[in-house]
């Protein structure tokens, strides 16, 4: 029993010791606002920088998704027979439109639907 509190006693004193130590040292630390401010923008910059790295890696994906818009887009000028138009975005037809023409394209296959049933032909609901 001695023997334990004369261990705990050193080790007690040593780290007062220690304590106080790093207490020293960290008082002895001199705070400089400026650079302070510094490493936050620090900071900042390195975020920014992985993900510019990040989008850097990203590009040659996203170009080979935008040549397969821009090729699909060429292909539905070419089978409207305006392949030269310079703005596509003009052919594109207003909602209320593209609405009245899906309504009638249901319509006639409805109609086209029961004129088959009507002729006895196959596919009759």
């Amino acid at each position: 029993m001695i023997e334990v509190d004369a261990s705990l006693r050193t080790r007690l004193f040593s780290s007062v010791e220690e304590l106080e130590r790093v207490t020293t040292k960290i008082a002895s630390v001199d705070v400089d606002a400026v650079i302070l401010a510094i490493s936050e923008r620090v900071r900042a910059l390195a975020d920014r920088k992985v993900r510019h790295v990040s989008a850097g890696l990203d590009l040659p994906s996203r170009r080979t998704e935008l040549q397969i818009l821009h090729n699909a887009v060429a292909t539905c000028l070419a089978a409207l027979g305006r392949s030269s138009e310079p703005h596509p975005a003009k052919l594109l037809l207003p909602a209320a439109t593209i609405g009245a023409v899906r309504t009638m394209v249901e319509q006639r296959s409805g109609i086209v639907t029961r004129a088959r049933c009507a002729r006895g032909g196959r596919g009759c609901c």
